[in-house]
């Protein structure tokens, strides 16, 4: 046997990219030897063992133990190799959506991030209330919390969690909250603990709980500070619509774009305020 046709340990282990150490540690294990040693104890590897040795590598990556590749390349056969294929690309194709769940989360936390930062600029602090144009988008809606006299916010936030989760829906847009405008009462605190419903955006169009919110003119206010003085905008709209004989629609809306998520204080919050208004 002429080791001219084979490659050096270090040779092999440049092809495969790997440390020379990692093929001594394979070949002590008995789990990837050489091709044949010398008689001074030198390893020499074929060429034909290279893809032996990346799928060992693969193997490894997908998170399988050393014992196991080991194990399936002593009883390795056709319907194993088969039976392994398909057993790692479902755990591919689990990861793989979980990473395009996680980018979603990132997208959408960018999107309401950049919204917080443009109603931060000076332009809106002097005119924060306006009246817009927005597009028809879905609401998933939670049950109604007038429904659910004795049961606190954090269990109510829970519940709304376990409805997301049997629906087979992503929460990843952030949790607004909606209620009907003729509760809204300015002698409370803490306006937004009067909400009909918690939601999040949604691309069902039909279904349990789904809300259309129509495309068409929205009077919308910006509110930089505490959750505690909302209801210091909320009179600033409300005199904003006396002042312009505004009609209101049923329905009022809460969206939290900077939160303690990206600011620690609280006087840097963003929270957009959204009537419906009759046209």
């Amino acid at each position: 046997m002429s080791k001219e046709k084979f490659l050096t340990t270090g040779e092999f282990a440049a092809l495969c990219d790997v440390p020379k150490h990692v093929l001594f540690y394979y070949d002590e294990i008995d789990l990837f030897k050489p091709a044949f040693c010398d008689e001074k104890g030198y390893r020499y590897y074929s060429y034909f063992q290279y893809d032996t040795f990346m799928m060992i590598n693969t193997l490894k990556t997908l998170k399988m133990s050393l014992d196991d590749i080991k194990i399936y390349m002593e009883k390795r056969n056709p319907d194993i190799f088969m039976d392994l294929l398909n057993e790692k690309e479902k755990e591919i194709n689990k990861t793989i959506k979980h990473l395009k769940k996680l980018k979603k989360h990132i997208e959408v936390q960018k999107f309401v991030a950049e919204a917080g930062m443009e109603y931060s600029r000076p332009e809106y602090k002097e005119e924060n209330i306006f009246i817009e144009e927005l597009d028809e988008v879905n609401l998933l809606l939670s049950g109604n919390s007038n429904d659910a006299i004795n049961t606190s916010f954090s269990e109510f936030v829970i519940e709304y969690a376990k409805f997301l989760k049997s629906n087979n829906l992503s929460a990843h847009q952030k949790i607004g909250t909606m209620f009907q405008s003729d509760l809204l009462k300015l002698t409370d605190t803490n306006t937004n603990s009067e909400f009909t419903y918690l939601y999040t955006y949604t691309n069902k169009k039909k279904g349990k709980n789904i809300y259309t919110r129509k495309k068409g003119k929205y009077l919308s206010g910006i509110h930089i500070g505490p959750y505690e003085k909302l209801d210091e905008t909320y009179k600033s709209i409300l005199d904003y619509v006396d002042e312009n004989n505004i009609k209101l629609g049923k329905f009022v809306y809460e969206e939290y774009l900077i939160t303690d998520l990206s600011v620690s204080d609280p006087e840097q919050y963003v929270t957009k305020i959204i009537f419906e208004i009759k046209e």
